[in-house]
């Protein structure tokens, strides 16, 4: 399995672009996880190639401290 996680700044239309560059780079066995705590998952899929393996991904701050990664 391969997973490629978005991980930029909050901006829908920054994270929707970023996942649609990606899509020249995957094929149906790749996953694409973005760490968005604020966008519809549902919406920013729209971008990938293959909505059926994109997730949310989304790490509890701060990072270093916690054992927690919400999916």
């Amino acid at each position: 399995m391969k997973i490629v996680i978005e991980s930029i700044f909050e901006d829908f239309e920054a994270k929707f672009q970023t996942i649609d560059s990606l899509n020249q780079y995957i094929d149906s066995t790749v996953y694409v996880a973005t760490n968005t705590s604020s966008f519809s998952i549902s919406d920013l899929a729209k971008a990938n190639a293959y909505p059926e393996n994109f997730i949310g991904f989304h790490f509890m701050n701060p990072v270093v401290m916690m054992e927690l990664v919400e999916v």
